[in-house]
């Protein structure tokens, strides 16, 4: 005879392991805070990266008039403004990533451990019904 819980408990984990459950193992692989600074560290290269690219296209676009004004700009003012706004931005992303990588972390961590419970339990349903006879319940007729 079928055991529904033990159907139930295999499709519940299943249906995790194909949804969710490929990315949780993944970042469970990490501990916590590797976790999160690994990520941070990835936002760090991107918003760089970015960063730079938007000053290159401003300076692309901005050329001509660079070009005619370049003797009257405080060019140290400039780069110290610039540094300044960069060091803004990417202590605002820094934080940002930091906040959201730990919260996601930590709901991935939440979900394996009931995952892992799922499983365990069922193992032991799976023990129970080998030690069970094979019409069933034991019992005398």
């Amino acid at each position: 005879m079928l055991n529904q819980e033990k159907i139930k408990s295999m499709t519940k984990a299943a249906i995790y392991e194909s949804r969710e459950g490929k990315e949780d193992i993944q970042i469970n692989e990490y501990s916590g805070s590797d976790y999160v600074r690994y990520n941070m560290l990835k936002t760090l290269i991107g918003v760089t990266f970015a960063f730079i690219f938007i000053c290159g296209i401003y300076l692309i676009y901005t050329s001509g008039d660079i070009f005619l004004s370049i003797l009257n700009l405080n060019l140290i003012a400039l780069g110290k403004l610039l540094l300044l706004f960069y060091i803004l931005i990417i202590a605002a992303y820094v934080i940002i990533s930091i906040a959201f990588y730990q919260y996601k972390y930590s709901k991935a961590a939440k979900r394996i451990k009931k995952y892992e419970l799922d499983l365990k339990k069922i193992k032991k349903l799976s023990h129970k019904a080998a030690n069970e006879p094979l019409g069933g319940k034991s019992g005398v007729d």
